[in-house]
């Protein structure tokens, strides 16, 4: 192990007894002490100043950005103050925590291709259906590449392992020419 990554690891672990240690008990979560100094500097009139003049309140994570600054002015001033830097690591730690939890993500719908219902005859596995109930299709051209088309959506396959993207290709009737059977495609080309 280098010295180097020596120097890191013992910034983070002080940053992060900082961070999960006694202040937790002294002023609760971070996310909540940093809202409840949020909430302060509105009231006193601060704001944040968003793109085209527009503005918000104070917010938690603006708080730990806030915090942040003046550790890198210090920095700025005493780079030799470990403890600035360490504060700086647990800055960045609290201001993404409370980030998350004042920010909550929005349930993102599953891949399209995990709603594909899988259509059986006697077992055996015949084909699939996009989201759009129209069969999913697969499309191998003369120099071998895949192409898969489901939800109206062309999806390029180069090969085993190679990459998906959407082509550029529309589908029309001379695809058809090189449309696969579904138990003719290779299992690499079926996964999304």
């Amino acid at each position: 192990m280098s010295e180097n990554s020596n120097h890191r690891k013992s910034l983070l672990r002080k940053a992060e007894s900082l961070v999960n240690g006694d202040r937790n008990n002294q002023y609760g979560p971070p996310h909540q002490d940093f809202q409840r100094t949020a909430d302060v500097l509105s009231s006193l009139g601060f704001c944040f100043t968003e793109g085209r003049g527009a503005t918000r309140d104070i917010e938690a994570h603006d708080v730990a950005i806030i915090l942040a600054a003046v550790k890198l002015s210090r920095l700025a001033w005493s780079p030799e103050k470990e403890d600035s830097w360490v504060d700086l690591a647990g800055y960045a730690a609290c201001g993404r925590e409370a980030y998350e939890l004042t920010h909550p993500k929005p349930e993102e719908p599953e891949p399209a291709s995990r709603h594909r219902e899988v259509k059986t005859l006697g077992g055996v596995t015949v084909g699939t259906f996009g989201n759009d109930g129209k069969r999913v299709r697969y499309f191998r051209m003369p120099n071998g590449m895949f192409y898969r088309l489901a939800d109206g959506v062309m999806t390029f396959v180069a090969n085993e392992g190679g990459p998906r993207k959407p082509s550029s290709g529309k589908h029309n009737s001379t695809w058809d020419e090189h449309e696969v059977p579904y138990r003719d495609t290779p299992e690499w080309a079926r996964v999304d």
